[in-house]
C-alpha cells in the first residue's frame, strides 16, 4: 500500500486507500525508523549512525534505493515506510508554519501526490483523484476516503500516545468497502522502541539492547538473534529457518559504515560454507555541528 489495482469503472486508475494518519505521526518523530514488522531485507541500522548527525542517508541494495532526510530540529521529512507488505518512499513538504502542505508517496506501482488543504486532503494517482476528510487531535487521526464522485471508500483511525512529547501510534483501525475490518496494535519498550506489532495474521516483536539496537527478533515463525560489537556494528544474524549471516564493512572518516557485505554460512555436507550475499551501500550527508 499504496497499491495500484485494476481500472475503475470510469476508466481511471484505482488506488487502494492507505492510512495517512500513520505517515503524519511518523513525520513528527525523531526516534529510529526500524520496526519489527519490516521486511528483513531492510537493515535494522540502515539509517543509524555511530557518530555525527546526518542531513540525509541514501541506502542502496541490489536494485532498490531508499532515502531518509531530516529537518534542522531532528524531525524526519523523508523516509521509507512499510505498508501492506511493501516498502514505499515518503516525502513531506511543509508550510512555513510547520504544517504539512504536500506528501509524495512513491511505491513499486507508481507515485501518488497528497495535497493537504485545511482538514482535507486531495490524492492524485495517475488519472484518478481521491479526497480524504481528516479529523486530528491529541488522541489520534481519523480519516475517511472518498472517490471523485463523493462515494465513501474506507475509514482509518490511528490512535496515538506520547513519549517525550512525540506522538506514536498505539493502534490502527481500518474499515473498507472491499476488505474485512481490521486492527493493528503497536507496543513499545521503556525507551520508545517499537517492541511488537500485532496484526491480524501474525505478531512481530523485538527485544532491544542499548541505543535501540534489536538483539532478538521474531517474525511469526521466524526467529533471529542479532550480535553487535562494542562499537555498535552488526556482526552476525542467526536463527531459524534462515542461514547464519556474517558481515564485513567499509567505513568513512567518521567511523560510519558506507558499505556492508553479507557472508552467508550455508550448511553443506555437515559443514558451514561461506557464500557471498547481498551488498548494502550508504551515501551519508552530514550536518555541520555547532
Amino acid at each position: 500500500m499504496p497499491e495500484a489495482v485494476p481500472e475503475a469503472a470510469d476508466g481511471k486508475e484505482a488506488l487502494s486507500p492507505f492510512p495517512l494518519g500513520l505517515l503524519l505521526t511518523r513525520s513528527q518523530q525523531k526516534r529510529g525508523l526500524w520496526q519489527p514488522d519490516w521486511d528483513e531485507a531492510m537493515p535494522p541500522d540502515g539509517f543509524a549512525l555511530a557518530s555525527g548527525r546526518a542531513n540525509s542517508i541514501v541506502l542502496s541494495m541490489e536494485d532498490q534505493t531508499y532515502q531518509a532526510r531530516w529537518n534542522s530540529d531532528g524531525s524526519i521529512r523523508e523516509f521509507p515506510f512499510w505498508l501492506e507488505n511493501q516498502f514505499v518512499q515518503v516525502r513531506f513538504e511543509h508550510r512555513p508554519s510547520g504544517t504539512p502542505e504536500k506528501l509524495l508517496v512513491t511505491s513499486p506501482n507508481g507515485e501518488y501526490t497528497v495535497d493537504f488543504i485545511d482538514d482535507k486532503a486531495r490524492i492524485t494517482a495517475g488519472a484518478g483523484v481521491y479526497f480524504v476528510g481528516i479529523r486530528q487531535n491529541d488522541f489520534g487521526v481519523a480519516e475517511t476516503w472518498y472517490d471523485s464522485a463523493g462515494g465513501a471508500l474506507a475509514d482509518f483511525l490511528t490512535r496515538t500516545g506520547y513519549a517525550d512529547r512525540e506522538p506514536r501510534p498505539v493502534s490502527l483501525v481500518r474499515r473498507s468497502l472491499e476488505e474485512q475490518p481490521g486492527e493493528v496494535f503497536y507496543q513499545y519498550d521503556s525507551f520508545g522502541n517499537v517492541s511488537a506489532v500485532d496484526a491480524e495474521t501474525k505478531v512481530c516483536s523485538a527485544l532491544y539492547a542499548e541505543e535501540g539496537r534489536p538483539r532478538y527478533w521474531d517474525r511469526g515463525e521466524e526467529h533471529r538473534t542479532l550480535q553487535w560489537d562494542e562499537r555498535g556494528f552488526l556482526m552476525k544474524i542467526f536463527g531459524s529457518p534462515a542461514p547464519e549471516i556474517r558481515y564485513e564493512y567499509t567505513f568513512d572518516a567518521r567511523g560510519n559504515w558506507t558499505e556492508r557485505r553479507e557472508i552467508r554460512m550455508i550448511p553443506r555436507l555437515g559443514m558451514l560454507v561461506p557464500e557471498a550475499g547481498r551488498t548494502v551501500k550508504r551515501v551519508i550527508t552530514y550536518r555541520e555541528e555547532g
